[in-house]
């Protein structure tokens, strides 16, 4: 339909899709978990509630567990 040009360009936007919905869904797991273990919910809140040393806002185990 849209010949083999045409497929390659679709394709390229599809894995471009794909790559911002991972980014997005990883992001949003961390930063919900992160929230309610700073409330004092969810699965092991006093690990969870923690960031990295250097203060960036990364949760180390949120990221590893989303995995």
């Amino acid at each position: 339909m849209f010949g083999t040009i045409g497929g390659s360009i679709f394709t390229f936007f599809i894995m471009i899709s794909c790559l911002g919905t991972v980014n997005g869904v990883t992001m949003g797991c961390c930063r919900g978990m992160y929230t309610m273990s700073c409330r004092g919910q969810g699965i092991a809140p006093e690990k969870f509630s923690k960031i990295g040393k250097n203060k960036n806002g990364i949760q180390i185990y949120l990221i590893i567990l989303h995995f």
